[in-house]
């Protein structure tokens, strides 16, 4: 009887804090931010504490960093999600993590990762979408840097096959030859999930740090991501953005970030106004 008592608490503990999770996804816009890659204590609590500040929602940090090459940084691991797990507490914000490895499920289920990202080097790694899709959190899938439309519904089906629906889609760009950019922002393909009947009814967002590759143009990308009807952003922000360890040229300041959600909000406000008429 006890034990029965004890599950049904931790049931009713786990049923509010998803209730939680998918009111704050509701937002508009959505804002999720954070450093690349988590580098210490210190520097992600500040960070965090000034992007909640100035209007995020979401906290994001990656303790495991897929790279290109070998010598780069690859992330702190498990003590990352250790990192991640005492500033959020100390914050009480929401946090988002990339998850690279089907055995990494039990860590981030241990240091309470809220949602689990699925980065664009894995959208096709289907044997992870299929575990990834039996957990009860939250998935955020991002679109393949070469992925077509249908490769990324076929992505979503993994996880919704087996089992899971609370997915936050985001599209970060895709490869091309032009050299201006990282990568090209595909933006159409944002109107186009939000008239599929599998897809109309998910939070889709877009990354425009990822996109751009460099930190002057974050903010316009993610503006015209919002005016093109976006529901939200995922931002790399930093504290000290030409020392940091991974993707230093694309992650926008403090002040930066702080300059966005200002402009996100007006712009929101002024689409508003306009659907009046």
């Amino acid at each position: 009887m006890k034990q029965k008592m004890i599950e049904k608490k931790l049931d009713e503990e786990k049923n509010n804090k998803n209730q939680n999770i998918k009111r704050i996804l509701r937002k508009r816009p959505l804002l999720i931010a954070g450093p690349c890659a988590i580098e210490d204590k210190e520097s992600l609590y500040e960070i965090g504490k000034a992007v909640k500040e100035s209007g995020a929602h979401v906290l994001r940090g990656m303790a495991f960093k897929p790279r290109t090459k070998p010598e780069s940084f690859q992330g702190l691991g498990e003590l990352g999600l250790q990192i991640l797990a005492e500033v959020k507490r100390t914050l009480s914000i929401p946090v988002v993590s990339e998850i690279v490895d089907t055995k990494h499920i039990d860590l981030f289920y241990k240091y309470d990762v809220d949602i689990l990202q699925i980065g664009s080097r894995n959208m096709d790694n289907y044997e992870l979408l299929k575990e990834v899709g039996k957990t009860d959190k939250f998935v955020l899938l991002k679109r393949g840097y070469a992925s077509t439309l249908e490769e990324f519904l076929g992505a979503i089906a993994y996880l919704r096959n087996a089992g899971n629906n609370n997915i936050i889609l985001c599209e970060r760009g895709i490869k091309a030859y032009a050299s201006s950019t990282r990568n090209i922002l595909d933006l159409g393909i944002v109107n186009i999930l939000k008239t599929l009947d599998e897809t109309k009814d998910l939070t889709i967002i877009v990354d425009p740090s990822h996109a751009a590759g460099r930190r002057d143009l974050v903010i316009p990308f993610g503006l015209a991501a919002l005016a093109a009807n976006a529901d939200g952003l995922i931002v790399e922000v930093h504290n000290k953005p030409e020392t940091a360890l991974s993707d230093k040229d694309q992650q926008i300041t403090l002040e930066d970030f702080k300059s966005l959600a200002v402009k996100t909000n007006r712009l929101i406000s002024t689409s508003k106004l306009l659907n009046k008429f």
